[in-house]
This record gives C-alpha cells, structure tokens and sequence, in this order.
C-alpha cells in the first residue's frame, strides 16, 4: 500500500483508505446507486490514485455488503435495504448489551480513549467520517476484544456504518442527537450503571434504525 497521504479536513488518510471514503461517499449519497458498475480505471483517473488502492477499496466495500465483483463481470454496487439495516440492529440489540454486561465483569477499565473519540465525533460534520468514529467510539467504549461476541459486533458495527452515514444524511439533526448520546453513555459507564448503558445503547441504536425505516430503502 502507497505511504502516501491525503488531508480530508483533519484526517490523514492512506491511498487506499481515501478510496475507500469516496467510493463509500458516492454510493451512500446516490452517486453510484444500487445496481451501478464501479470501473476502476475511471475511480482510479477521478480521484488521482492508481487501480490498486481502487481494489483495495472495492476489496472492503464487498465487506461491507455494498458491492459485489464477479468474473468477466465487474464490481456492482448492492446499495441498500431495509431489511438488511433491520437484520444488523436486530443482531447488535441483542449482542451490544452482552458486550457491556461483559465490560464490567471484569476490572474497571479506561475511558480516555472513548473520550477522546467522542471529543472528535463532535467536532466532525462529515457523514461518512462521522459514521466511522462513531464505530470507533463505541468500539472503545465497550473494549472490544478477541472474543467472538467481540469479533461478531465489530463486523456488525462495520456493516452499519454505511447505516448510519446515509441516516445522517438524510437527517442532520443526529450529530447533536448522537453527541448527547455519546456523553450520556460516557457517564452511565463512569457510574458503573450497567443497566443504564444497556438502556442507552439500544435506544442508540433504535433512534438511527427509526430514521432508516422512513427513507426510501429499497426492498430485498
């Protein structure tokens, strides 16, 4: 991967990563809607990068559920669905509240590095970066691991992202939501309310996947 980096306000990015950001950019904001062909050579021209880095990115948008490549055939964006966006928050309900259960089982553990991530969502007014320390954020908080509830919710957290991007699109006004949410949760985990972080978490979630069931996703 190129050493090369690029300066989207205060982020550094790798070729790759940068790729990555502007291709997810153009499919959540429909740019490159669902059913879309991604040609490499042309990514490569418009964002002045080589292919590779462009492969890399397709490489993680096929994690992402949001394209698919076939031989002879090309990478087609996914796109989006309701039912997919269902599917993830139905699993991250369920899977989140164990993870922090799982948190204060053990030792007390630091918070710097969630506060700092939170003082950085705040400042940060771009969806599709928003949505990726909003990812970090809650990684951190709930100390993500080697354990497979751990490694299941991070892959979870990876495929809404894209979610939460096009929600904020959609409706600015869940940066300010999502910052009193973030400080709210900080604090119920500085108190040790265990049930409250539960309760907080889910309703965090339940208020991105209600924005989700009023846009025009399409159906599988």
């Amino acid at each position: 991967m190129s050493s090369v980096t690029f300066e989207r306000g205060r982020t550094p990015m790798t070729q790759a990563e940068f790729s990555y950001t502007e291709l997810r950019r153009a499919i959540t904001s429909g740019e490159l809607p669902g059913g879309s062909h991604i040609v490499q050579s042309d990514w490569a021209e418009k964002l002045g990068v080589s292919v590779t880095p462009i492969r890399e990115a397709i490489r993680r948008l096929e994690q992402d559920g949001l394209a698919q490549s076939e031989a002879h055939k090309g990478t087609t964006v996914t796109g989006f669905s309701l039912e997919r966006a269902e599917e993830v928050y139905h699993l991250r309900s369920i899977l989140d509240p164990i993870l922090i259960r799982k948190y204060f089982e053990g030792p007390a553990q630091d918070l710097s590095g969630a506060k700092d991530m939170m003082h950085r969502l705040n400042a940060e007014s771009d969806p599709v970066l928003y949505a990726d320390l909003d990812r970090e954020f809650h990684c951190a908080l709930m100390c993500i691991d080697d354990s497979w509830t751990s490694r299941i919710v991070l892959n979870l957290s990876l495929a809404a992202a894209p979610y939460v991007c096009v929600a904020l699109q959609s409706k600015p006004e869940l940066f300010s939501s999502g910052a009193k949410d973030h400080s709210a949760l900080i604090e119920a985990f500085e108190a040790a309310d265990v049930d409250q972080c539960v309760e907080l978490q889910t309703q965090h979630l339940l208020r991105t996947l209600a924005v989700l069931r009023t846009l025009p996703l399409p159906s599988e």
